[in-house]
């Protein structure tokens, strides 16, 4: 029996080796991307959320992620501007949900494209005001005869709690910094304070008329008359095309057909996004002699780990950013460092660990923060210690100011028959229990180490930033501002994109500005089995399931001991 064993165990061996090899032999032989023919033309969808960067990092060849991400779309257009083999790029639109700081990234990525010579057509069957943005950078913009078009003005609300935890019994005990903090409001009102209202009208006066000015010039339109045609709330696609706001009407399949057929070719070539990402950059021509490591930080600051939680949703961890700082800090050929961060923010530790980590790395080598859709509160504590922040012209940001304090459960427990009782020894052992509230000494404690924690962080950002501490705080105490007024106000120092962002790194190096560099975006799968198996597909469902049970722990604690610099007021 023991000889059997062996042998079984020898064949499964025999067996996992020969299929490493044979799957290494399939990399080799097309991992390096696809094929693509002369005279293509890439078809890249854009519709959805859209996060900044895949999760788990990027790759390309045989297994790069079919996920549609900003990076991988900003990306597929820059290959497609210098590709001889592309001819030119159709952009199919879907109701996207994007900010609109990522969207002018791609309208810039679109810019370039054309800039190139190549065509760009935008087509959809399902659009709003976003893809409207988008669609007027391009050459043309076409529907579907019986497209289904949601046109109009901005509108953002949120949701409040305080009904809801009143009748099961919940009391929060929060202390904020400060009035414009609207984060806590979702606990403890029922409506927007008038702070968070008047914050809320001046980020969209300032956005709204931007984004009607651009649709306007970009589709060749009078303003007046463009604001008439969404006035109509659900324009028919013949008015639109009577309007000028679309080129006209097409089928799929008239629009396919209407693409520019390469010699010999008795159809269009296209070659989807998907595959066309597995097309590495410097295949194309886009590298140089410098490397400048382009670090990629999205979701709430939180933990350790950065991924995707179950309770928390996509989570950005003090340990993996730190990690990918650390690789362009000891890599020799990075001579720079972009730090991409797209994150209303979270704990506060978390965010002055990662803080802290640019600050080292920036002492070696230049790092300029480019910040994406929003990068508030603890996004703009991870980003204030770089040698320069960039900020898209409608990116969110500011909203420097904290939450801190911790929910009571005590009646709710009672309502459903819950007690708890316990036993400690020293001063204060149950000050964060959620089975009482806090005595007015202790609240007054709470709120007095608030301050001062307030205070040194003001300093700190003052310091970093060469303005002095009561400019920050009259721009601060939860005040969230676009990246327009953010740069009035001296918390950014440029507007523009991931491209102005590695064009400040070669600035700070002395590089001309023609010079070409090699982007290395960070973080990378963790060699080629985890290329293979991903993290997903290869944990066991114990491992799961411990994950979601501690997930959801930590997420419960997170409800009742609170310590963030989180953004709540909603972003367009």
């Amino acid at each position: 029996m023991h000889v059997y064993f062996k042998m079984v165990s020898a064949v499964i061996t025999g067996m996992l080796i020969l299929f490493l090899v044979l799957l290494g032999g399939v990399y080799l032989k097309w991992g390096s991307g696809p094929s693509v023919d002369k005279g293509s033309v890439l078809h890249q969808p854009i519709s959805g959320a859209l996060l900044e960067y895949p999760l788990g990092g990027h790759t390309s060849g045989l297994f790069a992620s079919s996920q549609q991400t900003l990076h991988t779309i900003q990306e597929n257009l820059q290959k497609a501007a210098v590709d001889q083999r592309i001819a030119g790029v159709l952009i199919t639109l879907d109701m996207s949900h994007a900010g609109f700081a990522a969207l002018d990234e791609i309208r810039g990525r679109i810019r370039t494209v054309r800039s190139a010579g190549k065509m760009v057509w935008a087509w959809s069957d399902n659009f709003g005001l976003k893809d409207l943005y988008v669609a007027s950078a391009c050459d043309s913009f076409f529907i579907h005869p019986q497209s289904y078009n949601q046109l109009g003005g901005l509108y953002l609300e949120g949701i409040y709690l305080a009904g809801t935890l009143e009748k099961l019994g919940v009391q929060p005990e929060l202390a904020r910094i400060e009035s414009y903090k609207s984060a806590a409001e979702m606990f403890t009102r029922k409506d927007m304070s008038p702070e968070a209202r008047e914050m809320l009208s001046w980020i969209q006066a300032d956005v709204y008329p931007r984004i009607i000015e651009t649709i306007s010039e970009g589709r060749g339109l009078d303003r007046d008359d463009f604001e008439t045609t969404l006035e109509q709330m659900l324009p028919r696609p013949q008015d639109l095309v009577n309007a000028g706001v679309v080129d006209g009407t097409r089928h799929w399949d008239e629009m396919r057909d209407a693409l520019p057929r390469h010699r010999g070719k008795d159809e269009p070539v296209l070659i989807g996004g998907t595959e066309y990402a597995q097309v590495e950059p410097g295949k194309v021509g886009l590298k140089g002699k410098k490397k400048i490591a382009v670090v990629h930080a999205q979701g709430l600051i939180a933990g350790t780990q950065s991924g995707r939680d179950p309770v928390l949703g996509v989570v950005m961890g003090h340990g993996s950013v730190n990690r990918d700082l650390q690789k362009a800090l000891d890599d020799k050929d990075v001579v720079g460092v972009v730090l991409r961060v797209d994150s209303r923010g979270g704990s506060s530790l978390t965010s002055e660990r990662i803080s802290r980590m640019v600050e080292v790395v920036n002492r070696k080598k230049p790092v300029v923060v480019s910040m994406v859709d929003v990068a508030a509160s603890g996004g703009y504590t991870v980003s204030y210690r770089a040698r320069s922040i960039v900020a898209g012209q409608n990116t969110i940001t500011g909203s420097i100011g904290s939450i801190t304090g911790k929910m009571n459960f005590r009646k709710l427990y009672n309502r459903l028959g819950i007690t708890k009782d316990g036993q400690g020894i020293g001063p204060h052992g149950d000050f964060y229990s959620d089975y009482r509230a806090w005595t007015p000494e202790e609240y007054g404690r709470v709120v007095e180490e608030h301050w001062t924690g307030y205070s040194a962080w003001i300093d700190r950002i003052a310091h970093h930033r060469g303005l002095n501490p009561a400019e920050v705080d009259s721009v601060a105490r939860g005040r969230v501002w676009t990246g327009e007024q953010a740069l009035d106000r001296k918390l950014v120092d440029r507007l523009g994109g991931l491209d102005v962002a590695v064009q400040t790194v070669k600035e700070a190096l002395g590089l001309p500005h023609d010079e070409a560099v090699t982007l290395w975006h960070l973080p990378r799968p963790e060699g080629f089995l985890a290329s293979v198996l991903g993290t997903e597909l290869s944990a066991v469902p114990g491992q799961m399931l411990s994950h979601w049970v501690e997930s959801g722990l930590s997420g419960l604690q997170t409800a009742t001991q609170l310590d963030f610099q989180l953004l709540e007021i909603p972003v367009p």
